[in-house]
Protein backbone atom coordinates (compact mmCIF):
# COMPACT_ATOMS: atom_id res chain seq x y z
CA UNK A 1 0.00 0.00 0.00
CA UNK A 2 2.53 2.17 0.42
CA UNK A 3 4.08 1.96 -2.38
CA UNK A 4 0.72 2.61 -4.20
CA UNK A 5 0.97 5.95 -2.03
CA UNK A 6 4.53 6.59 -3.32
CA UNK A 7 3.59 6.32 -6.83
CA UNK A 8 0.49 9.12 -6.61
CA UNK A 9 2.46 11.35 -4.91
CA UNK A 10 5.38 10.92 -7.51
CA UNK A 11 2.84 11.39 -10.15
CA UNK A 12 1.33 15.15 -7.91
CA UNK A 13 4.88 15.89 -7.82
CA UNK A 14 5.33 15.25 -11.39
CA UNK A 15 2.51 16.76 -12.65
CA UNK A 16 3.31 20.05 -10.66
CA UNK A 17 6.32 19.97 -11.82
CA UNK A 18 5.28 19.63 -15.47
CA UNK A 19 2.69 22.60 -14.82
CA UNK A 20 5.39 24.77 -13.72
CA UNK A 21 7.75 24.22 -16.82
CA UNK A 22 4.91 24.71 -18.88
CA UNK A 23 4.57 28.53 -17.37
CA UNK A 24 8.02 29.26 -17.53
CA UNK A 25 7.82 28.20 -20.85
CA UNK A 26 5.07 30.32 -21.35
CA UNK A 27 6.49 33.67 -19.41
CA UNK A 28 9.44 33.30 -21.74
CA UNK A 29 7.33 33.09 -25.17
CA UNK A 30 5.49 36.27 -23.62
CA UNK A 31 8.64 38.00 -22.59
CA UNK A 32 9.60 37.32 -25.95
CA UNK A 33 6.45 38.52 -27.66
CA UNK A 34 7.23 41.89 -24.87
CA UNK A 35 10.64 42.30 -26.71
CA UNK A 36 9.67 41.59 -30.00
CA UNK A 37 6.84 44.51 -29.79
CA UNK A 38 9.26 47.03 -28.07
CA UNK A 39 7.31 46.96 -25.03
CA UNK A 40 9.01 48.51 -21.83
CA UNK A 41 10.26 47.09 -18.51
CA UNK A 42 7.36 48.42 -17.27
CA UNK A 43 4.93 46.40 -19.49
CA UNK A 44 6.90 43.16 -18.37
CA UNK A 45 7.03 44.03 -15.00
CA UNK A 46 3.44 44.61 -14.70
CA UNK A 47 2.50 41.40 -16.45
CA UNK A 48 4.45 39.46 -14.43
CA UNK A 49 2.73 40.64 -11.27
CA UNK A 50 -0.41 40.25 -12.83
CA UNK A 51 0.67 36.81 -13.44
CA UNK A 52 2.07 36.03 -9.82
CA UNK A 53 -1.40 37.20 -8.27
CA UNK A 54 -3.33 35.04 -10.15
CA UNK A 55 -0.70 32.03 -9.75
CA UNK A 56 -0.93 32.92 -6.33
CA UNK A 57 -4.80 33.31 -5.59
CA UNK A 58 -4.97 36.53 -4.15
CA UNK A 59 -7.97 38.33 -4.32
CA UNK A 60 -7.15 42.15 -4.71
CA UNK A 61 -9.05 45.00 -5.64
CA UNK A 62 -7.84 47.99 -8.32
CA UNK A 63 -5.96 49.53 -5.37
CA UNK A 64 -4.33 46.77 -3.79
CA UNK A 65 -3.24 45.31 -7.15
CA UNK A 66 -1.68 48.68 -8.03
CA UNK A 67 -0.13 48.51 -4.66
CA UNK A 68 1.27 45.07 -5.12
CA UNK A 69 2.48 46.07 -8.23
CA UNK A 70 4.69 49.15 -7.15
CA UNK A 71 6.07 47.11 -4.56
CA UNK A 72 6.66 44.12 -6.85
CA UNK A 73 8.74 46.67 -8.89
CA UNK A 74 10.68 48.35 -5.96
CA UNK A 75 11.47 44.80 -4.62
CA UNK A 76 12.76 43.47 -7.36
CA UNK A 77 15.26 46.60 -8.44
CA UNK A 78 16.79 45.43 -5.69
CA UNK A 79 17.88 42.20 -7.05
CA UNK A 80 17.96 42.83 -11.06
CA UNK A 81 19.50 46.04 -10.91
CA UNK A 82 23.11 45.57 -11.95
CA UNK A 83 24.88 45.32 -14.83
CA UNK A 84 25.89 41.64 -15.94
CA UNK A 85 29.30 43.41 -16.16
CA UNK A 86 29.70 43.80 -12.54
CA UNK A 87 32.78 41.60 -11.62
CA UNK A 88 31.58 40.92 -7.87
CA UNK A 89 28.16 40.39 -8.64
CA UNK A 90 29.15 37.50 -11.19
CA UNK A 91 31.49 36.20 -8.24
CA UNK A 92 28.44 36.11 -6.35
CA UNK A 93 26.20 34.55 -8.27
CA UNK A 94 29.09 31.60 -9.28
CA UNK A 95 30.12 30.72 -5.58
CA UNK A 96 26.29 30.60 -4.81
CA UNK A 97 24.94 27.36 -4.07
CA UNK A 98 21.53 26.44 -4.86
CA UNK A 99 20.71 26.62 -0.90
CA UNK A 100 22.12 30.29 -0.76
CA UNK A 101 20.00 31.26 -3.85
CA UNK A 102 16.79 29.89 -2.71
CA UNK A 103 17.66 31.41 1.18
CA UNK A 104 18.27 34.77 -0.76
CA UNK A 105 15.01 34.55 -2.85
CA UNK A 106 13.18 33.80 0.64
CA UNK A 107 14.53 36.28 2.53
CA UNK A 108 13.28 38.40 -0.41
CA UNK A 109 10.04 36.88 -0.16
CA UNK A 110 9.96 38.08 3.33
CA UNK A 111 10.47 41.74 2.63
CA UNK A 112 8.14 41.81 0.41
CA UNK A 113 5.47 40.20 2.26
CA UNK A 114 6.53 42.76 5.12
CA UNK A 115 5.46 45.21 3.02
CA UNK A 116 2.63 43.78 1.43
CA UNK A 117 1.28 43.51 5.00
CA UNK A 118 0.48 47.33 4.83
CA UNK A 119 -1.96 46.95 2.30
CA UNK A 120 -3.31 43.62 2.17
CA UNK A 121 -5.24 41.59 4.32
CA UNK A 122 -2.84 38.97 6.35
CA UNK A 123 -4.88 36.21 4.31
CA UNK A 124 -3.81 37.78 1.27
CA UNK A 125 0.30 37.96 2.37
CA UNK A 126 0.40 34.23 3.48
CA UNK A 127 -1.12 33.55 -0.12
CA UNK A 128 2.05 35.11 -1.68
CA UNK A 129 4.46 33.61 0.74
CA UNK A 130 3.13 30.21 0.20
CA UNK A 131 3.30 30.61 -3.08
CA UNK A 132 6.79 31.25 -2.73
CA UNK A 133 7.67 28.93 0.11
CA UNK A 134 6.03 26.70 -2.87
CA UNK A 135 8.21 27.68 -6.06
CA UNK A 136 11.31 27.39 -3.84
CA UNK A 137 10.68 24.01 -2.87
CA UNK A 138 9.76 23.32 -6.92
CA UNK A 139 13.13 24.84 -8.17
CA UNK A 140 14.97 22.52 -5.28
CA UNK A 141 12.86 19.21 -6.39
CA UNK A 142 13.75 20.24 -10.23
CA UNK A 143 17.50 20.91 -9.53
CA UNK A 144 17.57 17.30 -7.55
CA UNK A 145 16.07 15.45 -10.43
CA UNK A 146 18.21 16.86 -12.90
CA UNK A 147 21.32 16.49 -11.09
CA UNK A 148 19.94 12.86 -9.78
CA UNK A 149 20.49 12.97 -6.11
Amino acid sequence: MSKLKSLEANEDLNKEMLRAALSTVLDGAQMAAFDERGSGQRDMENWAAEMQIQMTGMQLDDEQTAAFKKIMREESQGSMDWPPTEADKLDELATMTVGDFIDQQMEQAERTAERLAEILPAEEVEKYLSFARQQMEMFRMQLEMLSGG
